[in-house]
């Protein structure tokens, strides 16, 4: 994983003035709108403005304007986002249902993992202060945060599936709606109830954003993607960091002329030219706490704004659990049990844990909110350390 060099400016002011936010709260405007439609104005306003770019990359205003005048012009063509991983592809989602006035916004993800990421980020798990508009200052005071953010719920079992009709914001990973879950969308005739009940739910949210989309050709995410596609009162947003799917390399979507139409597409080594992630480079070493500190140790002589955190990556909950003991205070895991949930709390948040060992199928998508992280890779008995 790319680190992150430099941080977002942190101004005095916020982002979004106080008296412009506040006039909005203070008009008695329509109360069946969402948060999303209530500010979207402000939010676009916001982000043509000039100082937008004080508290957002200019790739990521770029992509958030980018896919609004995409769907805008295209309403049955889904708008396909590719921004490499360090690129805070997390903000612009975050900001994605303002900008395009979403009524009802579900995000689909591969992975709890994910799930818990972007529910960190839109205040859902750790409340408005640990949120992305919080972090990066776009509101003043925890008044004015919890005004703006829409209330959204994380789900994290198949029997919460049924709720999801109760939010506005649904963030919910493929699992749970296909394999073995009981809420899967399938044709079997014991399902179909159950089926017509969770697709009747779905149908009501009116954008879905797809997160790490490279796998949107499956059949489990089309099951869901299918429902929006065709519906031009609905929008389809494609977010990944690649737009090819698996070994076969098929684009995500194509137009009748085959070719492939972006809505944004920011390059890896744009942002390394622009000192926003810094390029890789893979060494072997030993797999041990003390290099591992000593290398971050360095990193944070080169960056004394950021604490450098690592990620192990191992291939069974069993060997991330060992791990960890291993590594002692400084190391903790996750894995796909719910318990393990604090642990990644507390790597985010915690300056003394560093390393944080993890299952790979768990990793994907993940972009730490640590300023800086690297990746240590386990393979057999080969360990590469990307830098």
């Amino acid at each position: 994983m790319p680190l992150f060099t430099s941080k977002y400016i942190q101004m005095a002011n916020p982002g979004i003035p106080d008296d412009d936010f506040d006039q909005i709260i203070n008009n008695d405007g329509d109360n069946n709108e969402t948060k999303f439609q209530k500010f979207h104005e402000l939010v676009t306003r916001f982000l043509r403005g000039n100082e937008a770019s004080n508290y957002l990359y200019r790739h990521q205003i770029n992509a958030l304007l980018g896919i609004r005048n995409f769907l805008n012009n295209n309403p049955l063509t889904p708008a396909i986002l590719v921004a490499p991983v360090g690129s805070g592809k997390a903000g612009i989602i975050t900001l994605l249902p303002y900008v395009l006035n979403s009524p009802k916004t579900l995000i689909l993800t591969p992975s709890l993992l994910v799930s818990h990421e972007l529910g960190m980020q839109f205040g859902i798990e750790v409340g408005p202060t640990g949120s992305f508009y919080a972090s990066r200052h776009l509101l003043s005071g925890r008044e004015r945060l919890d005004q703006f953010i829409e209330p959204g719920t994380v789900i994290l079992h198949s029997h919460d599936v049924v709720t999801m009709d109760s939010y506005n914001l649904c963030i919910v990973n493929i699992q749970r709606l296909s394999g073995n879950s009981k809420t899967r969308l399938s044709s079997n005739q014991q399902h179909m109830e159950m089926n017509k009940d969770i697709q009747a739910k779905l149908e009501l949210f009116t954008t879905l954003i797809v997160d790490e989309a490279h796998h949107a050709l499956a059949q489990s995410w089309t099951d869901v993607i299918n429902l929006f596609k065709q519906n031009p009162e609905k929008h389809v947003v494609f977010v990944t960091a690649t737009p090819f799917s698996g070994q076969s390399a098929n684009p995500l979507f194509t137009l009748p002329n085959g070719k492939i139409q972006y809505a944004h597409y920011t390059t890896k080594q744009d942002l390394v030219d622009r000192n926003i992630i810094r390029s890789s480079r893979h060494v072997t070493l030993n797999p041990s706490s003390e290099t591992i500190q000593l290398i971050l140790n360095q990193h944070d002589e080169l960056n004394r704004a950021v604490k450098h955190k690592a990620i192990v990556v191992v291939s069974t909950k069993r060997e991330a659990e060992t791990l960890a003991d291993e590594f002692g205070n400084v190391a903790t895991y996750y894995t796909s049990d719910c318990e393990t949930d604090q642990n990644l709390l507390r790597f985010r948040d915690e300056d003394i844990v560093r390393i944080l060992v993890v299952r790979r199928k768990l990793l994907e998508g993940m972009e730490t909110t640590s300023a800086g992280c690297s990746i240590l890779l386990l393979l057999g008995a080969i360990t590469k350390f990307f830098l």
